[in-house]
């Protein structure tokens, strides 16, 4: 095996079994047909995947999860998958993390403002403060 195809395999792991679906519809370029089930465990193993009992389980599972969050849809026949290129997992994690840092941004931004208006009332404080001591101070000098 080359280097790049081991560096692959050390990914896998990292991989869930929904990207390495997403991964195996990709590969097997399945057409508007969609790819089987099958076909894609096939995939699967041929890349990488330890073959073990919980791998069909693991599979349906994802397929299933892929149906209900939109980015699968059936096939020709309801055995056989296809992508909704938009809605694949790692876009709609992405497009989670956006809003996420958005809101992180915002609630900074936020809390940025508030600490300046204390500053500023502070300040403004400070100088009224100081006012009224020369005021103090001039009406002291006049007696």
């Amino acid at each position: 095996p080359t280097q790049k195809q081991q560096n692959k395999k050390k990914n896998i792991k990292k991989m869930t079994t929904a990207d390495r679906v997403v991964d195996a519809i990709k590969a097997l370029k399945p057409g508007p047909r969609g790819a089987s089930r099958a076909a894609i465990k096939n995939w699967m193993l041929a890349n990488g995947t330890k073959d073990s009992p919980m791998l069909n389980t693991t599979l349906r599972k994802a397929i299933s999860k892929g149906m209900k969050e939109g980015w699968l849809n059936e096939g020709a026949t309801p055995q056989r998958f296809r992508l909704v290129p938009s809605k694949t997992p790692s876009a709609l994690k992405t497009a989670a993390a956006k809003k996420r840092r958005a809101a992180a941004r915002k609630a900074a931004t936020a809390k940025k403002r508030a600490a300046s208006k204390k500053r500023k009332a502070a300040a403004a404080k400070k100088k009224k403060a100081a006012a009224a001591k020369k005021k103090k101070a001039a009406a002291a000098k006049k007696k």
